[in-house]
C-alpha cells in the first residue's frame, strides 16, 4: 500500500510539472519576422505613432519621442486588449516589455491576448 501512495504522489508531481513545461516560449520580434505565418507568442515593446499605427518593436530608442529599434511587427486588434501605454507630448504612446499571442501574417500580427505586460509605469525610459 505504501508503494502505491509513492507512485501516485510521483504521478501528481510529474503531471503538475508538465503543465507549465508545455507552454510555448515567447520569441523576440526579429525571430518572429523570420518565422512562417501562423500562431505566435512574441515579446517586445509596443509603439503607437501619432497617426495611431501600432507596432511591436524589439526595443525602443531613448530619443524623444521614442521610436522602434530594428524592424517592427505591425499590430492589429490592439484596441481589444488592455495594456498600459505611456503617452508622450507629441501624441505617441509606448509600453514597457510585453508578451502577446496572436496570428502572424507577413509582417502583421492580429493580437488575440496579452500574456504579460505592465499595468502602470511611468513615462521615463
Amino acid at each position: 500500500m505504501r508503494g502505491l501512495r509513492v507512485v501516485a504522489m510521483a504521478l501528481v508531481v510529474i503531471t503538475a510539472c508538465g503543465d507549465t513545461a508545455g507552454e510555448t516560449p515567447a520569441i523576440d520580434v526579429a525571430r518572429a519576422l523570420a518565422m512562417q505565418d501562423g500562431e505566435i507568442r512574441v515579446h517586445g515593446q509596443i509603439h503607437v505613432n501619432d497617426r495611431g499605427r501600432a507596432r511591436l518593436c524589439f526595443s525602443l530608442s531613448v530619443t524623444d519621442p521614442p521610436d522602434c529599434v530594428g524592424a517592427p511587427l505591425t499590430l492589429e486588434g490592439l484596441d481589444d486588449v488592455f495594456v498600459h501605454l505611456n503617452e508622450e507630448p507629441d501624441g505617441t504612446f509606448w509600453s514597457e516589455e510585453v508578451t502577446i499571442e496572436g496570428t502572424k501574417e507577413g509582417r502583421t500580427v492580429q493580437v488575440e491576448s496579452l500574456v504579460h505586460g505592465v499595468v502602470g509605469g511611468s513615462s521615463e525610459r
